[in-house]
């Protein structure tokens, strides 16, 4: 990134959020439970170390965190400290995965009998037989049957799978999760939805988890980044491994933080409701929480808000494969799509190793590493060019169905329909296009977990379904009104302490709730119907940066991407371009018992608001809100949103008008003529939005 990035100027707001989080990151120690021994080789490849994340990804049980050491790094940095393992930059290790051998050293092998002397769990997954190297080998030999003996005693991994060596446990021929059982090692972080059922593995696109979160120790504190990797909202109860500290919420984008209120402990962990917005990260700080008196019950309407985490360690490996053995040839795969980049469309096929589309929805797991020689997963991409629908086993990466049209900017519905092999594409409820058959047993990819690396999709996905039968047009229309898209919101609460330590609700939900301590103190708050949203509708004065190619000042009657225009200097305009509308608040929207948001809804692809001519903040992900409570008066109110989008469109527009002075120049060329244009510009729609902030009071008992 550099000063011709067309958002150079907004690029400080991005920075800051990297800044805030790389200077919490930087401190203390990693927390961690388990060490996987990278093999003794040198070097070390990283073919090795990508085999055993994919290996670790597969066996950890959620919420257990491990760390990749070599073996010279436990022999030399590695030291016991109350029945765990700590490094300079890590601690609290309790089990160590050997490395997958029977090749060993005297030394790792007497490091290792220490450990177990001292609590550590070893998991072993063969017994070594002889050491590395040829000096004095016979000897070396000799050393290792000794420790092996000590070591493994009578374990052999198929009639005896465990040992006790001094306080430790040895391990072997059992999964690794039963190994963290037997070891007794809890999850360090561990969540469900706010409803208490497990978020569906259907929302994970890809392999990669729906929440993830790193656990750091510093200066008596604990403090964990918690990132929602989906583009939906997570309403979640997570559970953290601390416990006896009080929770604070520090929010890396905008710099702020707040106490909150609503907690509890439970079994030596810290349990709390925590809501995530659209790839939103965020810091939960634990500090001290002498004579504390957390809310550990919230209740609307008699529904419990706050339910307990059911504790199932051990039950649900992260990467474990969903198997669909029963699912083939016929199933439905729909979701609410918003469209990646533009991609080189690949030739419809449905025999041989075809082209690799990525920028997938839905990842075609390699059915022959998942369900069996002869099988294959089914999986489709969506770009801002077209849609894919393809397969993936032996031998076989085919895309069996290509559709090459344009998707269109927002949300998108999208079901791929599998009827006796042979895919068909619906789009927005309405069917678009029917693919090839090809020769192997097809399974949904949806909810299926890979053990390769997959790169995140750069578009947004959100209720991910996958039905085991092909549906019907009128089902899959009757599907969507069930499904969240554009505009889609989970009702939404928080319990904060504010800095004169009196308790705040803040939600847009409404009518009775009562919260109850840990001390059995009952507070009861009536959050008010709210005000129907504000829609800022009607045409816009729209002001292009000059030099560009677009027009100075131009009125568009409705919000649309500039990639629609008729006119060719704003479809194929690169740069900024500032929005101005008003907009009349009436003075019943206005009140101390509330904040009122700015909500943008679709925006390509960073702006920077401004009301009444105060600036509001840069907006720069998803959601594109912002609180403008301060901001607005009563009446009329001036909106000014500058809006910058990315160089892609000026550059096709110019290879598509060869004859004419060009406004861009590359010195190597990432775009032809015939790549579809990018969404960008406000899309909207704009809205102003009240949400409730109530001081909450005690209840007569």
């Amino acid at each position: 990134m550099e000063r011709s990035n067309t958002w150079w100027e907004e690029s400080p707001a991005w920075i800051s959020y990297l800044e805030r989080c790389q200077a919490l990151l930087q401190q203390g120690n990693v927390v961690g439970q388990v060490v996987v021994l990278t093999p003794e080789c040198v070097p070390c490849q990283m073919s090795i170390v990508n085999a055993l994340d994919a290996w670790a990804k597969r066996e950890l049980p959620q919420g257990i965190n491990c760390v990749f050491c070599p073996q010279n790094g436990l022999l030399q940095k590695a030291r016991l400290e109350n029945g765990r393992i700590r490094f300079p930059l890590g601690e609290g290790y309790r089990l160590v995965v050997l490395p997958d051998a029977k090749i060993s050293s005297p030394e790792l092998l007497a490091k290792i009998r220490k450990l177990l002397a001292g609590g550590i769990t070893v998991y072993a997954p063969q017994r070594p037989d002889r050491a590395f190297g040829l000096g004095d080998h016979n000897a070396r030999d000799r050393e290792i049957q000794k420790l092996v003996a000590a070591i493994w005693g009578k374990v052999d991994g198929l009639q005896v799978t465990s040992r006790k060596v001094g306080k430790g446990l040895l391990v072997q021929g059992v999964s690794l999760a039963e190994a963290i059982r037997l070891a007794g090692i809890q999850p360090d972080f561990d969540f469900a939805n706010a409803d208490g059922s497990p978020v569906e593995t259907y929302n994970v696109v890809g392999n990669v988890r729906q929440v993830n979160a790193m656990h750091h120790r510093a200066g008596g504190n604990d403090f964990y980044f918690v990132a929602n990797h989906t583009q939906q909202d997570q309403r979640l109860v997570c559970r953290f491994g601390v416990s006896g500290m009080m929770p604070e919420r520090w929010d890396p984008v905008a710099g702020g933080t707040e106490q909150l209120a609503a907690w509890r402990e439970v079994a030596g962990a810290t349990e709390l409701p925590l809501n995530l917005r659209p790839a939103e990260s965020a810091f939960i700080v634990f500090r001290s929480a002498k004579g504390a008196n957390s809310i550990v019950s919230v209740k609307q309407a008699d529904k419990e808000l706050f339910p307990g985490l059911t504790n199932q360690v051990g039950a649900n490996p992260v990467g474990a494969i969903t198997v669909a053995r029963d699912v083939v040839d016929n199933f439905t795969m729909a979701a609410w799509v918003k469209a990646g980049g533009a991609i080189t469309l690949p030739v419809e096929t449905a025999t041989g190793v075809g082209g690799d589309p990525g920028r997938y929805a839905v990842y075609p797991v390699p059915g022959h590493e998942v369900f069996g020689v002869n099988d294959a997963g089914a999986g489709f991409t969506v770009a801002a060019n077209g849609i894919t629908v393809m397969e993936h086993g032996a031998n076989r990466f085919v895309n069996v169905l290509v559709y090459p049209a344009a998707p269109g900017s927002g949300w998108n519905h999208v079901a791929v329909v599998y009827r006796d092999r042979t895919p068909t594409l619906f789009v927005n409820g309405r069917q678009v296009k029917t693919g090839l058959r090809g020769p192997m047993f097809v399974h949904p990819g949806a909810g299926v977990a890979s053990p390769r690396s997959i790169a995140p999709f750069d578009g947004a996905v959100a209720g991910l379904k996958c039905v085991a039968q092909p549906l019907t047009e009128s089902e899959i229309q009757t599907l969507m009104q069930d499904m969240p898209g554009q505009g889609f919101r989970l009702p939404d609460w928080k319990l904060t302490t504010d800095a004169r330590g009196a308790t705040r609700l803040k939600t847009e939900m409404t009518g009775k709730f009562t919260a109850t301590t840990a001390r059995g103190k009952t507070w009861n708050v009536e959050a008010p119907v709210l005000p129907a949203p504000i829609v800022v509708s009607g045409a816009w004065k729209v002001d292009f940066e000059p030099g560009r190619g677009a027009p100075a000042t131009t009125e568009f009657p409705s919000l649309f991407s500039w990639s629609d225009h008729e006119d060719q200097g704003i479809r194929y305009f690169s740069g900024h371009a500032t929005y101005h509308h008003q907009v009349t608040v009436p003075p019943a929207l206005l009140g101390s018992d509330r904040r009122l948001l700015l909500d943008l809804s679709g925006v390509e692809v960073i702006a920077q608001v401004k009301v009444n001519g105060q600036d509001c903040g840069i907006l720069w992900h998803a959601p594109y809100e912002v609180d403008v409570t301060d901001r607005l008066q009563a009446g009329a109110n001036e909106l000014e949103i500058r809006v910058v989008n990315l160089w892609p469109n000026r550059i096709i527009g110019d290879l598509r008008n060869p004859t004419a002075k060009p406004f861009t120049f590359c010195q190597t060329q990432l775009y032809s003529a015939n790549d579809a244009l990018l969404p960008s510009g406000l899309l909207g729609p704009v809205e102003l939005r009240a949400v409730s902030d109530l001081p909450v009071s005690s209840a007569k008992r």
